[in-house]
């Protein structure tokens, strides 16, 4: 921070700007789609663009500021001003699921963005094309790839895989399709609690059990495969100990969860309507339109949920995918 003040600002490594409110996809494992509808509360430009004049007072430039939000960022209106102001000021990240990504807009984000995430989940097209819901989600993300590069040799470009039933059988040859070509990398998730469902702790066994890999035998030979790509030179980014922990909550998703650690302290999340929240399940601390950032961080509310959050037992289902050790055990 850079007034000098200590504590939780020294740990916020990365702010996750909830940017997008709107999505072009049907997901399989997210259902903003079907309670989509534009709040008159959202964020608007003029706000984020305040929202980012603040960040740079608190932070320094080493700050990661990644654009996500509640489905696609780039159908947001006016957030090609946002990426240009931020980039200006701090490191810059950005989740998509490339369908938008023509030869403009690979111009514009080579130009402004440090990292792109891009979404795919089968090698095959009708693979990624079904979980996602959209025809052509496949080959947009291919073609996205192709005109960034031809933009830019070193912006950091990774896949974002989500290992589920429906897919389970593709991983590897994923792997090694991301290898073969210019991309640096491939981040693998475990499956989870689909977004915007009503909290179930026993999800994968009800309603949505058809998302949830059912043999174990596959499972463990899937990781076992994975952690040898990744000992031979692969390009996936998880570490090993979060390989060996999908194993584990594949195999028992109460157990391994609940021997992680929450690293709410890293982040700071504001949500599309501007409400600053230390826990995605947990009531905001305040809302960057009426209250300052650092009065909403330093406040008694604030300190009270990291508190809660640092000591919570609760088996969160996003845990297992959070867990990025930099070192391998």
């Amino acid at each position: 921070m850079k007034n000098g003040n200590a504590g939780f600002f020294d740990t916020i490594k990365i702010c996750d700007l909830g940017v997008a409110i709107n999505c072009n996809f049907q997901c399989k494992m997210c259902y903003f789609w079907k309670n989509r509808g534009c709040s008159d509360k959202v964020m608007s430009i003029s706000d984020w663009k305040a929202l980012i004049g603040q960040l740079q007072t608190l932070f320094p430039p080493d700050l990661k500021v990644i654009f996500s939000g509640f489905g696609e960022v780039l159908l947001r209106r006016g957030v090609e001003e946002l990426l240009c102001l931020s980039a200006s000021k701090f490191k810059v990240g950005l989740n998509s699921n490339g369908y938008l990504i023509d030869e403009p807009m690979a111009r514009l984000i080579a130009r402004n963005v440090e990292s792109l995430s891009l979404s795919l989940d089968g090698v095959k097209p009708r693979t990624h094309d079904y979980i996602r819901g959209k025809s052509g989600a496949h080959a947009a993300v291919v073609e996205a790839v192709e005109l960034l590069r031809r933009q830019s040799e070193n912006m950091f470009i990774h896949i974002n895989t989500v290992i589920m039933e429906y897919n389970i059988d593709e991983i590897i040859d994923l792997v090694k399709w991301v290898d073969a070509r210019n991309i640096n990398g491939i981040i693998l998730q475990a499956v989870s609690m689909p977004m915007f469902t009503p909290l179930d702790r026993y999800w994968y066994k009800n309603k949505f059990s058809f998302l949830w890999p059912k043999e174990k035998n596959k499972i463990e030979e899937l990781i076992d495969r994975l952690i040898e790509c990744k000992q031979n030179g692969s390009k996936i980014v998880n570490s090993i100990r979060q390989l060996q922990c999908f194993k584990s909550y594949f195999f028992d998703p109460e157990k391994a969860i609940e021997a992680l650690h929450c690293e709410v302290d890293r982040a700071l999340k504001i949500d599309p309507e501007g409400n600053v929240r230390i826990c995605a399940f947990s009531d905001p601390i305040g809302n960057v339109k009426t209250v300052s950032l650092p009065d909403i961080l330093n406040s008694e509310l604030a300190e009270t949920e990291r508190e809660k959050a640092s000591h919570c037992q609760t088996p969160c289902h996003l845990l297992v995918n959070c867990f990025h050790d930099q070192e391998d055990a």
